[in-house]
């Protein structure tokens, strides 16, 4: 019997181009890139030792010269290993399936929303990534909902990068008067940290001591409380590395959107004018943020999406 398969446009994860759905099944790249897989290639895809797997096929991919994409699937695979162990070490049990998954997203650069109920372990995953890539030179921010999860997360902090022996700053905001107040503002106006923790309610009080700073990583536990100011939503994407005036422009490409929507749904359909200013905006926008270094921010909420229509501009 004839057995047909699907060509999948623009889906090979090496190169970009056309593969067959039995490759994509696989985790193997079209057949321009790897013509005839070693059978050690297949034994490998088969038992599920992912991390072999890759090491195998770039090294393959490598000897025909056309490695590409696979090299940065396999960075992150091993980036992923050396986070379940620092999570281990630091915890004494491996990341459960979610964590994986969000850590995966993370040290692939997607920012994204965590939607899960309480006690599931989005907290202890935030302050986990922070320390693990600090450790690595980044610069990370946990925006919390209050000064009671501000002590309690910097106390974890504090004893998860003893515990690991990790050489990371750890900086948290918490009340304090006179002199002790000053030293610690001044700490954060210059950036004397590497992992600075707040409430939401210190961003939008005291932004100007932060401006100029640029994040690799955020987490927000409880949009929510953020979202009590809309303006924080500004505020979190200018310090992920986003200019102001791209975070404006990505407003009003919002609120055409909507428009466009609104116009989709209603019988007259979407007037071309409005089309071709949609492209335009989308243009301006892409051209706006290209080159940037922009940060990965992760959204922690326990309640479903927030509403109102700036949280849309953290998609």
């Amino acid at each position: 019997m004839l057995l047909v398969r699907a060509i999948v446009r623009g889906q090979c994860p090496n190169c970009g181009g056309p593969i067959s759905d039995d490759r994509l099944e696989k985790g193997l790249p079209c057949a321009d890139c790897l013509p005839k897989p070693p059978p050690r290639l297949l034994e490998l895809a088969d038992r599920g030792d992912r991390l072999k797997f890759l090491e195998e096929l770039c090294n393959e991919l490598s000897k025909a010269g056309r490695l590409k994409g696979y090299r940065r699937i396999l960075e992150e695979e091993e980036a992923l290993k050396e986070f379940e162990h620092f999570f281990e070490k630091a915890l004494g049990n491996r990341p459960w399936s979610a964590q994986r998954t969000w850590a995966r997203r993370v040290l692939g650069g997607k920012s994204f929303t965590i939607l899960a109920p309480t006690g599931v372990g989005k907290s202890v995953f935030g302050i986990i990534m922070a320390l693990y890539l600090a450790s690595r030179g980044a610069k990370c921010y946990l925006v919390l909902p209050t000064s009671v999860l501000v002590k309690q997360a910097s106390e974890r902090a504090e004893a998860y990068a003893e515990k690991l022996g990790a050489e990371v700053r750890i900086l948290a905001y918490l009340a304090k008067s006179g002199k002790a107040r000053e030293e610690l503002l001044e700490r954060i106006k210059s950036g004397d940290y590497d992992v600075l923790i707040t409430t939401s309610q210190f961003l939008a009080r005291h932004f100007e001591l932060l401006e100029g700073s640029h994040f690799d990583f955020i987490f927000v536990d409880d949009v929510d409380a953020v979202m009590k100011s809309s303006r924080n939503i500004d505020k979190i994407l200018v310090l992920l590395g986003l200019p102001s005036e791209a975070v404006e422009e990505a407003y009003e490409l919002v609120k055409l959107k909507l428009k466009v929507a609104a116009a989709l749904s209603s019988r007259r359909g979407v007037p071309p004018e409005m089309r071709e200013e949609l492209e335009r905006s989308r243009e301006r926008l892409r051209k706006r943020l290209e080159g940037l270094r922009i940060g990965t921010l992760v959204i922690s909420t326990a309640t479903g999406r927030p509403r109102g229509l700036r949280v849309r501009l953290f998609r």
